[in-house]
């Protein structure tokens, strides 16, 4: 005699037998006989798949309602998911099989014994939707990125001068130095001495010093540099770019206004310095004098 449970379970199986979905495959007869189970899947309601699948059932001018199901025979084992899986605790994993059977997300029919056999295939590699294929190549992209970023660094100093000189136009000179590495354009005139056009120098912490001519350049007019640091490759171009063509109108008004400051302090130095002479050489010239004087009295 059923228990409650029992008959409330052959209930339902009865009425699936009678609400049985045939397979829409061409030539497939499955679920044919309401008295045999065979599991089947709905088309999937994404477009993209959708429609992959209608190709691969190449069955003309066919429109699948919602009731349309293909049956599991005609997909790929690596496409079947059969068993639930869990992680205990311990780390160990737990594997139930499952009631029903289902697809993964890359699921298609390939399986079709009853038609020619250039419609059947065996996939190599799983078919992806127009819209998972973007998201590879945004992650692709992602990935390459990061990559190129690592790359982009200047780890340390010594790292520095094994690679600068590819970087560089013949117009560029340097010199190579213990603790920096400093690197100018000369501007070369017919008939006048060179002068250093421009200059900057990376020194052991991987700061920049910058001059236009004499003046020093401040970190305003090194902004590019985000930090006044030269600890990436891309900085290092940015510092050749921009030092390409400079000009002093390219110079902040507050570096002219403090080359101007400097160099009048160094002007009054030298004054005082050359007055302060002067004065020696006078107390000097009159001691020789008196000395002199001294020595005619004896």
């Amino acid at each position: 005699m059923p228990t409650g449970g029992d008959s409330l379970e052959f209930s339902w199986r009865v009425f699936c037998s009678m609400m049985v979905k045939k397979c829409c495959v061409p030539c497939c007869r499955s679920n044919y006989d309401p008295t045999v189970y065979i599991s089947c899947f709905q088309f999937p309601k994404e477009e993209d798949r959708r429609n992959l699948w209608l190709k691969k059932i190449n069955q003309k001018d066919y429109s699948p309602s919602k009731n349309a199901v293909v049956r599991i025979k005609h997909f790929r084992e690596k496409f079947v998911i059969t068993e639930h899986h869990a992680v205990r605790d311990d780390g160990s994993v737990l594997t139930v099989k499952r009631i029903y059977p289902n697809l993964t997300l890359y699921a298609y029919p390939s399986i079709f014994p009853n038609q020619p056999a250039y419609l059947s295939s065996d996939p190599v590699s799983k078919e992806k939707l127009p819209s998972e294929r973007r998201n590879e190549i945004l992650n692709w992209d992602g990935k390459k990125f990061t990559d190129w970023c690592l790359k982009d660094i200047i780890k340390t100093f010594d790292d520095f001068p094994k690679e600068f000189p590819t970087k560089l136009t013949k117009e560029w000179l340097f010199i190579v130095q213990e603790d920096d590495v400093l690197f100018y354009k000369l501007n070369i005139c017919n008939g006048q001495a060179p002068r250093i056009k421009v200059s900057f120098a990376v020194d052991r912490n991987l700061s920049v010093s910058a001059w236009h001519g004499e003046i020093a350049l401040s970190n305003k007019s090194l902004h590019i540099l985000q930090g006044n640091k030269c600890d990436r490759w891309t900085k290092f171009d940015c510092l050749l770019s921009t030092f390409e063509n400079y000009e002093e109108k390219n110079v902040c008004i507050e570096d002219k206004f403090n080359y101007t400051l400097n160099f009048l302090q160094v002007v009054r130095k030298r004054k005082e310095k050359e007055e302060k002479l002067r004065i020696d050489e006078r107390v000097l010239c009159f001691y020789e004098k008196g000395q002199g004087a001294i020595d005619i009295l004896h």
